[in-house]
């Protein structure tokens, strides 16, 4: 099949960080057949999407798709508000072609509306190779499936002093989904040994830092994601729950440890990389869609990890990775 003509292209990716990046080798490709084309993502402002696009420097710009939670009301209230400005905002700009990479209803009445050509992934099976294979379809194609992150040039120092022993651990246990919390990491912290550094990251508003071990450095409520994305991309090793900046850390190539409680790893987990990953799974707690149906996320926070495992898997991906862990 011949690939269409397009000078000027929408995506519209996923909500969240991680579903960002996990588009991003697709829009790399779409960027490597339309190298004159203007490409634009429609994602969210206030979850760090224009901050990630600012490392992304295949993307022309990210319009913020101002819907802040998916529930109801702030739905209704989105159509009664802040939709219109968007969505006018999106019909001046005569995209010749939209690529739907996750659907939904709003989505799709905004295609719709705009009567642009629609092309949608499947919602089966893993994000970025379901958009490969959208792009495949269409005759667009790619070898090369890496992300394309470039950290920012970022003096880190005022948050790691240079001179803070090595290895730099990097510590993400909080997700936005609550239910992935990893709440009992501070044990995790208590098996490291000391000439390492530990960095706590991400942000939480029910946050303390852990006591009795040095070389702990607290960063949670403290970056912005550019600034994240600069910490995330000079650690020696990153271990965190399944959220943004478990992608992040696989984007610019850091050994990750990821942990998933609800969603598979084989539908997270980067299809290639430089480097060795691994991921550790217990989905004892029942699939993501239940724990949402149910409304148990307030209540139902089951992030207890065991430590032993996971200390494990740590030591074999530094050792896959040529790491040293002890003096």
């Amino acid at each position: 099949m011949n690939k269409p003509d397009l000078k000027k292209i929408l995506i519209m990716p996923a909500a969240g960080i991680g579903d960002f990046l996990m588009a991003a080798p697709a829009i790399k490709a779409l960027r490597e057949n339309y190298k004159t084309a203007y490409i634009a993502v429609l994602a969210h402002h206030s979850r760090g999407a224009a901050q990630i696009g600012k490392c992304l420097p295949f993307i022309d710009e990210v319009i913020d798709f101002p819907l802040k939670k998916y529930s109801w009301g702030r739905v209704i209230c989105f159509f009664l508000s802040s939709f219109w400005p968007m969505f006018f905002g999106l019909r001046k700009e005569k995209f010749d072609a939209c690529f739907i990479l996750n659907s939904n209803p709003i989505r799709t009445i905004i295609t719709k509306l705009l009567g642009v050509k629609t092309f949608e992934a499947k919602k089966q099976g893993h994000p970025t190779q379901m958009a490969l294979n959208l792009l495949s379809s269409l005759g667009i194609k790619t070898d090369n499936m890496d992300f394309g992150l470039v950290a920012p040039d970022i003096d880190i120092s005022k948050y790691i002093p240079v001179d803070a022993p090595k290895p730099w651990i990097g510590l993400h246990p909080f997700s936005a989904m609550r239910w992935r919390n990893w709440e009992n990491y501070a044990d995790f912290i208590n098996t490291l040994p000391d000439n390492a550094t530990v960095i706590i990251l991400g942000k939480d508003s029910e946050h303390k830092t852990p006591t009795g071990k040095k070389n702990v450095i607290d960063l949670v409520n403290k970056l912005s994601i550019t600034e994240l994305v600069a910490v995330i991309s000079k650690l020696n090793l990153l271990v965190s729950v399944d959220s943004g900046p478990m992608h992040i850390g696989f984007a610019v190539q850091i050994p990750t440890v990821g942990i998933f409680n609800t969603v598979s790893p084989e539908n997270r987990m980067p299809l290639t990389s430089k480097v060795s990953h691994l991921a550790i799974w217990d989905n004892k707690f029942g699939e993501e869609e239940t724990i949402v149906k149910e409304r148990t996320t307030k209540e139902r926070r089951p992030g207890l990890v065991d430590t032993e495992r996971l200390a494990a898997a740590v030591k074999e991906c530094m050792q896959k990775n040529s790491i040293s862990f002890f003096k």
